[in-house]
């Protein structure tokens, strides 16, 4: 029998699934702030923040399998890093943008050359007292683009991108408004940039903005939320249909999360409006490569955890338990790898402030003793044919195709070693095979196209 301790586990139903710790929970030197969170284009998790252990500089981590080591040095800005965002390029360069302090209070954008942190153009340009920033990359040509509201102007909306040279600014993001908190970029498949953003002069209203090559034009309909229906705003677009979605705390019902997408003339809400528990704060978004949305945040309704939830078959459900955190978390970030598989990464208030990362997968645990047993499926990933094979000495043995949420989508009896399932009509995604006899439990993972 295997067993796991809870601090190594935290379990959901159904018991196959899980949230599993990547590396060990709170494995930051200290308290980390600001942490944002990405996966580069092989899954591999990459974190960042303004690490309390080296005066509030910025720090950037990455998992390398078996620990959690340091990309370049600890602490390897000039002063302390206000704000800092990880964004890895098509090419998966990291790229951190961020407030250095130790040079001025302006922007500044940082990238690492294999060994070491370098400046993307000047340090320290753009607006004075920049906030909420976060940064993009076209899937066109791979520049990157940065946001926030440029807090010495009234905080007007500002996105600016690298011309190789130096930052210039794109249009002019403040046609609409000059008072602006919680802007989010992010560019549709075809290239174009898009910003989300809460109105302050609108009572908080959220808006989205498109940059149509020479100016910056409204997507919809303007102010489209509730009065203070538009907090922690993240934008994100789906892969499945290519429409931006946005996630974001809704006054319109008691400060809950709300996810709205752009259906080509107006912005509707995914399933259920403010489906959290309760109160939300540091919303995020992001999509699987077959279109399944997931949001993670801290939930007042939970104790203020970490909560993950996704969305499927006309409703937002939580993915495993409700509240992954042992106790308090700040700063979520979600992720999803090629693999249709989310992280959640937060600041782990139980584990002394520290940094902590999770993932959602399934396991073999708890079990009876087993025979020997060989189980193989192929091809994998695969679209319309599964060939399950099985080498045991159990007879009465059982075959289950569960989905991402741990729902039955097929069963059937084995009877012979080499099974051959149809797999045409599943939705593409990941699922597993269960093999179960009475004293045999195997699992195996597949992802269909």
């Amino acid at each position: 029998m295997i067993v796991l301790s809870q601090e190594d586990w935290i379990t959901s139903s159904p018991l196959d699934y899980m949230w599993k710790n990547v590396g060990v929970k709170g494995f930051s030197l200290a308290r980390c702030d600001y942490l944002t969170f990405a996966l580069n284009s092989t899954g591999r998790p990459f974190v960042a923040y303004s690490d309390a252990g080296k005066g509030l500089k910025a720090t950037v981590m990455t998992f390398d399998g078996t620990n959690w080591v340091n990309v370049g040095n600890a602490g390897f800005t000039v002063g302390e890093a206000e704000m800092p965002f990880l964004a890895i390029s098509p090419t998966d360069q990291l790229y951190l943008a961020l407030v250095d302090r130790g040079i001025n209070l302006k922007m500044t954008v940082m990238k690492f050359d294999g060994n070491s942190w370098t400046y993307v153009g000047n340090p320290g340009f753009g607006a004075d007292f920049p906030e909420d920033l976060n940064m993009a990359f076209n899937p066109i040509d791979s520049l990157p683009y940065i946001a926030f509201d440029g807090c010495n102007n009234g905080c007007p909306p500002v996105v600016m991108k690298f011309n190789g040279t130096s930052w210039v600014d794109v249009g002019n993001a403040a046609t609409f408004t000059d008072n602006v908190r919680f802007p989010s970029l992010a560019f549709s498949p075809a290239g174009q940039p898009y910003l989300a953003y809460s109105d302050y002069k609108w009572y908080s209203r959220l808006s989205v903005i498109k940059y149509d090559g020479a100016n910056w034009v409204l997507v919809g309909t303007d102010h489209f939320t509730y009065p203070n229906g538009g907090w922690y705003v993240k934008m994100a677009f789906n892969p499945a249909d290519s429409l931006p979605n946005v996630a974001f705390t809704d006054g319109g019902v008691a400060n809950k999360v709300s996810v709205m997408k752009f259906n080509g003339s107006s912005w509707v809400f995914v399933g259920d409006e403010g489906f959290s528990a309760d109160y939300a704060n540091y919303m995020n978004l992001a999509f699987s490569p077959s279109g399944q949305p997931y949001v993670a945040f801290q939930d007042f309704g939970v104790s203020r955890k970490a909560v993950v939830m996704t969305y499927t078959g006309g409703s937002w459900t939580s993915v495993g338990i409700n509240g992954v955190s042992a106790d308090q978390a700040f700063y979520e970030n979600v992720a999803v790898n090629a693999s249709g598989q989310p992280y959640v990464a937060f600041q782990d208030w139980w584990h002394a402030s520290k940094a902590t990362v999770m993932k959602y997968d399934s396991v073999l645990v708890g079990t009876k003793e087993s025979q020997p047993m060989q189980i193989s499926i192929q091809p994998n990933p695969a679209s319309d044919k599964l060939v399950v094979d099985v080498l045991i000495g159990e007879t009465k043995l059982e075959l289950s195709i569960l989905n991402f949420q741990g729902q039955q989508v097929l069963n059937l009896k084995l009877w012979d070693a080499r099974t051959i399932i149809n797999i045409s009509p599943f939705p593409s995604g990941v699922y597993t095979v269960k093999v179960t006899g009475e004293k045999t439990l195997m699992l195996r993972k597949f992802v269909k196209l």
